[in-house]
């Protein structure tokens, strides 16, 4: 059908910012196989759960900043290894576990800049072999970095934590 087309066939890009909403399942966004950009900032949406955006296995930009995410299922992220940009910030993310971003193999931005995090995991970040850019934004978050927290930071160009 027409509509099957749309869904699988063609890359797009779904802008649902500054909504209100605050939950996002899976069935919602599970025929959008071909879908690249997803922006659901400035939402109230408050937990990650894996199977939120599961499917979008084409997906290469996020937006996820200004929610209220305090929790992110350590496989939220699973399928989503063409992801380059991710924004997390100005949520409410307190703990970074270190398989988070385990799939993240084409990453080249991301942001986690004003969260509340006081605790990132140890090589949280191994695997972002191409990551450039890294915010983390120390003023707002309560972050103790461990020693080994940013091994595998091999391509980084700038890490911001003003």
């Amino acid at each position: 059908s027409k509509s099957e087309f749309f869904y699988t066939i063609l890359p797009f890009e779904i802008k649902l910012n500054n909504n209100l909403m605050s939950k996002l399942k899976f069935y919602e966004l599970k025929k959008l196989k071909n879908l690249e950009n997803l922006d659901l900032s400035f939402n109230k949406l408050e937990r990650g759960e894996h199977d939120m955006i599961y499917s979008l296995n084409r997906l290469k930009v996020l937006y996820l900043n200004n929610n209220k995410l305090n929790f992110l299922s350590s496989d939220i992220f699973k399928n989503l290894i063409k992801l380059k940009i991710v924004n997390l910030s100005s949520n409410f993310i307190e703990y970074i576990q270190n398989d988070l971003f385990k799939n993240f193999i084409s990453l080249e931005i991301l942001d986690l800049s004003n969260n509340l995090l006081f605790s990132i995991d140890e090589f949280s970040f191994s695997n972002l072999n191409l990551l450039e850019i890294l915010r983390l934004d120390l003023n707002s978050n309560l972050i103790h970095l461990k020693s080994n927290t940013l091994i595998g930071l091999n391509k980084i160009k700038l890490i911001v934590i003003d």
